[in-house]
């Protein structure tokens, strides 16, 4: 599978996995279900993804998914949203792991699920650029999920931008109360080095020793993560680092990839927000700038 087809798979991957963010991690107990007499409560989570080439001239891309999940009303939000698969789970700060290990998938019992709901008109608004988000059906994952997504048309990077305040907005629906919910976007990762050499000119890299990444420190609040990912069938390593810090290192043999392949440096940004009228909610940004990269040992 080439990059473009890979990034274009990560962009549903929160829905399916538990790939995992900065505060919210896997639990070890199924979460409550909704009861025939316990009214549920709402709640939407949206992640945006976006991906830039560290070589200016190469244009990017970017996408977007909404959900807008029925919480049971006992239930710790957290540990449904997390077995719905629609957090991210990132390793600790300095620390790298293989992609996928930082916990073990576990569906809720099969007598009930988490359901994600119509919301009407969903739309994600900037200055000058209005991008709605199309609802598709959501088939049953484990038996335990179902319902409505809202993701975005095409992936064009021009739609979500960078460092910029985002709307985000739905009309709402006989389940949903309507939403509207302002956010700043993160700056995607910027001054990016290898080894004291750019990202984008970098060609070749030996992942036998110490990896030193340094970039544009960043919000106190927002992480950042390295990715290497390589076509030989291994498996890919993400690092998390401090954004603040603007720098960390890899540790040697962190990564057992051979040949060609890709580095990219993300900065996650995650904001909570909670609304008087409106469903509360959670907003995840992932800004990445890469490149492709030869790895050796």
């Amino acid at each position: 599978m080439g990059w473009p087809e890979q990034m274009a798979t990560r962009a549903l991957l929160p829905v399916f996995l538990c790939l995992g963010v900065v505060a919210i991690a896997c639990a070890n107990e199924p979460p409550t279900v909704v009861g025939d007499d316990e009214p549920g409560k709402m709640h939407a989570v949206l992640s945006v993804e976006r991906s830039d080439q560290a070589l200016s001239d190469t244009p990017g891309s970017a996408s977007a998914v909404a959900r807008f999940v029925r919480l049971p009303a006992l239930a710790d939000a957290s540990r449904v949203l997390s077995t719905a698969g629609v957090t991210l789970d990132l390793p600790p700060v300095d620390t790298c792991v293989p992609s996928g290990s930082q916990g073990e998938f576990e569906a809720p019992p099969a007598q009930g699920g988490v359901e994600f709901v119509e919301a009407g008109d969903v739309n994600i608004s900037t200055s000058e650029i209005v991008t709605p988000l199309v609802p598709h059906a959501f088939p049953t994952v484990g038996g335990f999920a179902s319902g409505v997504l809202y993701t975005t048309k095409d992936r064009t990077s021009g739609a979500l931008p960078e460092a910029v305040p985002y709307v985000i907005s739905a009309s709402g629906s006989a389940s949903v109360p309507a939403l509207r919910a302002v956010v700043d976007a993160p700056k995607s990762p910027s001054s990016v080095t290898v080894g004291g050499i750019p990202l984008g000119e970098l060609l070749e890299l030996h992942t036998g020793s110490m990896t030193e990444l340094a970039w544009t420190p960043g919000d106190a609040s927002d992480v950042v993560y390295a990715e290497l990912f390589a076509y030989d069938g291994s498996a890919s390593v993400l690092c998390t680092f401090r954004d603040e810090a603007g720098s960390g290192k890899i540790p040697a043999d962190a990564f057992a990839g051979i040949g060609n392949g890709r580095l990219g440096l993300h900065r996650v940004r995650s904001r909570h927000l909670d609304g008087a009228s409106s469903p509360s909610s959670d907003v995840r940004f992932d800004f990445q700038v890469g490149s492709a990269i030869d790895f050796s040992r």
